[in-house]
C-alpha cells in the first residue's frame, strides 16, 4: 500500500453509457498518461461496477498540482465532454 498522506485525492465519478465504451475508454487512456506528465502526480486508483459506475481517484502532491490539473485544457475539454 502506498503512503499517502499529505497528497491531495482528486475524486472522478462516472457512469460509462451503453455504446459508448471505446470513445470512453481511449479518453481515460489518453488522460491517465497526461495527468503522470504533470507536475505533482502521485498516482491513480479506479475502480467500476458491472453496472457502468465508476470512481478514480487521482493523487497529487499539494493543492497547487490539483488545481493545475483541474485547469488544465485538454483535460477540462475531456472533462466537461464526459
Amino acid at each position: 500500500m502506498t503512503d499517502r498522506t499529505g497528497q491531495v485525492a482528486v475524486v472522478f465519478l462516472s457512469q460509462r453509457r451503453e455504446g459508448n465504451d471505446d470513445a470512453y475508454g481511449a479518453a481515460a487512456v489518453a488522460m491517465e498518461a497526461l495527468a503522470a506528465d504533470q507536475p505533482g502526480y502521485c498516482g491513480v486508483d479506479s475502480a467500476r461496477g458491472a453496472d457502468g459506475f465508476g470512481i478514480t481517484v487521482s493523487w497529487w502532491a499539494d493543492e497547487t498540482a490539483a488545481v493545475a490539473w483541474r485547469q488544465h485544457p485538454v483535460h477540462a475539454v475531456i472533462r466537461d465532454a464526459g
